[in-house]
């Protein structure tokens, strides 16, 4: 599953539907090694919830999110 413009979904991006409609890929399920998602998960800034969808086509990358950071354990501020 692709985008219309041709990029694999990922979580964290943001997306446009073809009325304009932004919004933010929460998650994606069905990949696995090298495959491709067969759903996303987004929410719409209009303030739907969140819907899942199997077909990304009809939607365009605007920007993609940065990956989650990573936690850094240490001992400051413990004594």
């Amino acid at each position: 599953m692709r985008y219309a413009n041709g990029e694999t979904p990922m979580a964290g991006d943001r997306i446009k539907n073809s009325a304009g409609g932004l919004g933010t890929v929460t998650g994606i399920s069905g990949a696995s090694g090298h495959s491709e998602p067969t759903r996303i998960a987004v929410k719409w800034d209009e303030g739907i919830v969140e819907i899942d969808y199997d077909f990304a086509a009809k939607f365009t990358l605007v920007s993609r999110g940065s990956a989650p950071k990573k936690m850094r354990h240490g001992t400051a501020g413990f004594s």
